[in-house]
């Protein structure tokens, strides 16, 4: 037997009432009776929550059973209750609507005690079941829905943090870059002194003509462009520094193709001035042919100026003092192969595998950051090249492979 639920009848005639009420009072259910669709609608209005099935006449005064299904499912709170009609008009235009609007069950007066007993156990117990998934559904809803705000809230915190960390990373770069041009400052004033010794020599000379007032103007036009050269080469070291120094956020339109051979002839502007004054001997030996790399052109600057600058730190204190820098074709023209050696004090074996941690640093203090290593290995990812170490004492190679550049090259991360 079903436990006790609550049962609305809605009769126009009382002994019919009482025949039905009689029969689901002893099914053990609640039963409440009106007169017609309309007392049966209050009703259901007052107490929306108190009725498991509504089993209702179709011929009564005010509403008739069709009116009254029709309203009950109209209405949001009262939609979901099961309906059953009951008739004794034998008119399938009534079945048909009933159906139509929504009635669970229509039923023949005079209808068989066990067949109305077996169909309002089955609506009650489905309607029931249906109570406890939609309640269980609501359930997981809330429980959902508070787990998504969590992990809102969860994923803004990520984004603030990822947005701070790519600024640090920022802030990390550039604090690299000034360490690397604080370093060759004197090399990089050196580069510029020259140019301006040339222009200082010159005026002296254009100033010495026009004393003597011995107007040659070849002579005059000679000067002159000797002048504009060294004025533009101090032009285009500014230029350089200017654009290797900026703190800005790079925009992809900035990724072009680059002559690696070129690069590391332009870093002269760098790093020439610094291997004078410290007796160092320089060689370079380039591959010939028009092979490019794609990227970032500061990206790469970065790369190939952190290895040169720590390899003039590594030959301090070295009797012979040489920085050979090396491009080549590898991997059927597919690669490219680029070699920095000097002749310093070399890399112990024990601290090899720490030399591209972040902040890790063999230099004295206020002489590194530590970032150098950790950064060009950061960059080579993002570019799809490698880096590798060979050392030893008076000997340390790195060697550095790019992807070469050609018009079917798919683009890189960079």
């Amino acid at each position: 037997m079903l436990d006790k639920y609550s049962i609305l009848i809605v009769e126009d005639i009382p002994v019919q009432a009482k025949k039905l009420q009689y029969v689901l009072q002893k099914l053990g259910h609640n039963v409440v009776w009106k007169e017609d669709g309309v007392l049966a609608y209050e009703e259901l209005q007052k107490n929306s929550e108190r009725y498991h099935l509504v089993i209702s006449d179709y011929q009564m005064p005010n509403w008739d059973g069709i009116q009254l299904l029709e309203a009950i499912k109209l209405n949001d709170k009262l939609k979901k209750i099961p309906f059953i009609l009951l008739t004794t008009i034998e008119d399938e235009n009534i079945f048909f609507k009933s159906l139509q609007l929504g009635a669970s069950e229509f039923l023949n007066k005079p209808y068989r005690q066990e067949e109305l007993k077996l169909r309002c156990q089955n609506l009650i117990l489905l309607y029931e079941y249906q109570s406890l998934i939609e309640k269980e559904n609501q359930n997981l809803f809330n429980e959902l829905l508070e787990k998504n705000q969590i992990l809102e809230h969860k994923l803004a915190e990520l984004s603030k943090t990822h947005t701070q960390l790519q600024q640090m990373q920022t802030d990390l770069v550039q604090a690299s870059k000034m360490a690397s041009l604080g370093t060759m400052g004197a090399g990089m004033a050196h580069e510029i002194n020259n140019p301006l010794t040339i222009i200082k020599s010159y005026n002296s000379r254009l100033k010495a003509i026009l004393d003597k007032e011995e107007f040659d103007k070849t002579r005059v036009d000679k000067i002159n462009t000797s002048i504009d050269n060294a004025v533009n080469r101090i032009m285009s070291i500014v230029k350089h520094l200017k654009a290797f120094a900026r703190n800005e956020k790079i925009s992809d339109s900035e990724r072009a193709t680059i002559d690696i051979n070129q690069l590391l002839s332009d870093l002269r502007d760098f790093y020439g001035g610094l291997v004078i004054s410290n007796n160092i001997t320089v060689s370079e030996q380039f591959f010939s042919g028009d092979y490019k790399l794609f990227g970032f052109r500061t990206v790469y600057e970065q790369i190939f100026l952190n290895l040169i600058n720590n390899a003039i730190d590594a030959m301090e204190t070295s009797p012979v003092k040489t920085l050979d820098i090396s491009t080549e074709l590898i991997d059927d023209n597919q690669k490219i192969l680029a070699t920095i050696r000097d002749s310093g004090r070399g890399i112990p074996k024990e601290i090899m595998d720490k030399i591209y941690d972040p902040f890790f640093t063999t230099k004295a203090p206020n002489k590194g950051t530590g970032l150098g290593m950790s950064l060009v290995r950061s960059y080579l990812k993002e570019c799809n090249g490698t880096i590798s170490c060979q050392s030893e004492p008076g000997k340390t190679e790195f060697f550095l492979t790019f992807p070469i550049y050609t018009n079917n090259s798919k683009d890189t991360k960079q």
